[in-house]
């Protein structure tokens, strides 16, 4: 095979603990027990020495350049003096030199050794998940500490030649790479190659520094007790590259094992931008480039399988980087990105913003969406919130009992038009379909992302601003869209686009892609059931800032997790009092003190504000969803029917208690006492 058709791997120097230890002896004057410690292509020891004090030894693979392994003993000299000990110091041997040169017997080359102060702690890799996230964000101050002190460092290294390890290669490892990767598993590294492809020119125009360039789980230290980071080892793989090549690289690594790592990531480099604030061009790269370091690192250890040069520590990241791998690829990239800029303080879509300024400006200038009673009294607000009273949590079971309710709430407002609110967390979103990704299994796509407008089937439904078609489908699923229409439209710094959902289908037949439409202009109507996505008969309405590359579709709902970025990229449509907003938690604790008793408590660290129970769930105001095994209505479900109903026609005639003499509760006992056995 070419150089051009395979991975390079080093390998590691073949001698005896023995041999080491009469090496470290010679050269160090050290004496002491030898344990074997993991290594990528280095053989390393940890040595416990007679007076309690443990050192780190390397054996430097041969295949390493001799002037690499002298540059990084300086470098590991000069960063241990400026960071305080976050890089351990190395130890010089017996005659001052930072890299000692030991022949052993039956070795063709010299053996290279460093020797390094043993840090005390545990490797982050055995940090048991859930890997906290203030453990997470301190990595990323601490890298950024890091990053300052290699960037001062005066002089480059030299360069590197078959240095696959590089980030900036990652593209070419997974080129070459993919051949030896499972087959149905493939497509994943196609997808990081492409983004890593794409971004290239991107993340080249950052300049250059010097660089970690291996911060992975198994070379970081942490301080169990402070839950702090207590050092990052193993230079071996400085070199020349943008800074956040390192930040990606620790991105990839320490969010493994973790149950969110979109959030888990953005706590990395939150913690990064706070000691050394990013550009927004950093921000928008990490991303794809986390992805290639996953992509890197599976295709290599394929390529070490291959080859059967494969050991438990060259394998050790392969199954959570594929799980990764997974996960990136079923998450849009803006999405991970706007995740990682909300927690740097900024906004999650670029431009999302100054775009809801422009269309409040543009408000008295928008043409209706439908047309509006002339009594503007009879348009009501519904409320179909998970703690709504309308509605019980599994409508979208029977449409036309669902439609009937969502009526009878629009009647009781003397409504002719109805809309359902903006941000609203919503119970018969809860089924499979609406399942949102890995991460919390409490929750559900629940929080609705548009505006509803609910109207009778066959209501015309107007274009509100000039623009032209993108796209006409049906989105035919049941509980989608159905009949959907998306146009764009010139805004204040680019294009921007509404969604219209639910129509129906004849209505919207004749629009085509690119067609020009002025405002006002009808562009369908309303859809009636099954057609519509089998859904009561209303209008789904959402701005979208970004398409995310989404054609004739766009999520109309968002895990509650994730709501401060899909807002962004879907910004209010109608602001107040259409927007949903969930009570403060904190200011319903101070009320609830105020006005209850110490001996009425609350349970759980963070208390759950619960607002709907179904079966054997109970449900959060956002949603969220959680096994009742504490109340004793789970005996037989929460909102069970015939519970109901018995309740309802009881406390049509009586709710009192047990002081009073009644027969229905010695009539329930009575029944309920046969169910036991004899004794009881």
């Amino acid at each position: 095979m070419t150089r051009s058709q395979v991975i390079r791997t080093h390998p590691r120097p073949a001698l005896t603990p023995e041999q080491a230890l009469e090496a470290v002896r010679a050269l160090y004057g050290l004496e002491g027990a030898l344990t074997a410690l993991p290594g990528e292509r280095d053989l390393n020891f940890r040595l416990d020495a007679p007076d309690g004090v443990a050192y780190v030894v390397k054996f430097a693979s041969p295949a390493e350049p001799q002037e690499i392994l002298e540059f990084e003993a300086r470098m590991i000299a000069r960063l241990a003096r400026e960071t305080d000990g976050l890089v351990p110091e190395i130890v010089p041997t017996r005659s001052g030199e930072l890299l000692g040169v030991w022949s052993a017997e039956g070795e063709q080359a010299p053996l290279r050794i460093r020797v390094m102060r043993y840090v005390p702690g545990i490797l982050l890799a055995e940090v048991a998940p859930p890997r906290p996230p203030e453990l997470l964000r301190d990595l990323g101050r601490t890298l950024a500490r890091l990053s300052s002190a290699l960037g001062a460092v005066p002089d480059h290294p030299p360069a590197r030649t078959d240095f696959d390890w590089a980030l900036g290669c990652a593209g070419d490892v997974m080129e070459r790479g993919l051949p030896y990767a499972e087959a149905e598993r493939r497509a994943l590294v196609e997808g990081a190659l492409e983004a890593f492809r794409r971004r290239q020119p991107d993340f080249l125009g950052l300049g250059s520094q010097m660089i970690h360039g291996d911060v992975n789980d198994h070379n970081v230290i942490v301080d169990p007790e402070g839950g702090k980071v207590a050092a990052v080892i193993d230079l071996g793989d400085a070199h020349s590259a943008p800074r956040v090549f390192d930040v990606a690289i620790a991105v990839a690594y320490a969010v493994m094992e973790t149950d969110d790592p979109l959030h888990a990531a953005a706590q990395v480099v939150a913690g990064f931008h706070e000691v050394s604030p990013l550009l927004e061009e950093e921000l928008d790269v990490i991303v794809p480039l986390a992805r290639a370091r996953l992509g890197q690192s599976v295709c290599i250890a394929a390529w070490r399988r291959h080859r059967g040069e494969a050991d438990p520590y060259h394998l050790v990241s392969e199954a959570p980087a594929w799980r990764l791998l997974e996960i990136f690829a079923a998450t849009p990239e803006e999405v991970c990105n706007g995740l990682i800029r909300a927690a740097c303080g900024l906004e999650p879509c670029r431009g999302s913003g100054a775009l809801s300024a422009w269309l409040e400006a543009q408000r008295d200038a928008v043409h209706p969406v439908v047309d509006w009673p002339a009594d503007r009294s009879r348009v009501g607000v519904l409320d179909l919130s998970v703690a709504s009273p309308h509605l019980t949590g599994t409508d979208t079971d029977d449409t036309g009992a669902f439609t009937r309710r969502v009526w009878d709430a629009m009647r009781e407002q003397g409504a002719d038009v109805g809309l359902g609110r903006y941000l609203e967390p919503r119970a018969f979103y809860l089924s499979e379909g609406f399942r949102g990704r890995e991460g919390d299994p409490r929750e559900r796509r629940t929080v609705h992302l548009g505006l509803d407008v609910f109207v009778e089937a066959g209501a015309a439904v107007y274009a509100p601003l000039a623009g032209r078609v993108r796209s006409v489908r049906d989105n035919a699923d049941r509980l989608d869209y159905g009949p959907t229409v998306i146009l764009e439209h010139d805004g204040p710094a680019g294009p921007f686009w509404t969604l219209y959902g639910h129509l129906d289908a004849a209505s919207v037949a004749t629009l085509t892609p690119g067609e020009a439409v002025e405002a006002g202009r009808r562009i369908g109507r309303v859809g009636a059931p099954p057609e519509n996505g089998d859904w009561p008969p209303h209008l789904h309405l959402q701005v979208v800032a970004d398409l995310m590359g989404f054609e004739g579709d766009f999520p109309g709902v968002c895990e509650p997790r994730d709501v401060h970025v899909w807002a962004s990229f879907s910004p209010d449509p109608a602001p107040h009092p259409t927007t949903f907003r969930a009570p403060d938690p904190a200011e319903l604790i101070r009320r609830r003190k105020r006005v209850l008793g110490p001996n009425l408590s609350l349970s759980y660290r963070e208390p759950i504000h619960v607002v709907r129970g179904l079966g054997a769930y109970l449900y959060d105001v956002m949603g969220r969803r959680y096994l009742d095994m504490v109340n004793n209505v789970a005996h037989v479900g929460h909102e069970h029917p015939r519970v109901v109903r018995a309740g309802q026609r009881q406390m049509a005639v009586l709710n009192t208690n047990t002081r009073y003499l009644h027969q229905r509760v010695i009539e329930y006992a009575e029944r309920l006492g046969a169910l036991f056995p004899e004794p009881l």
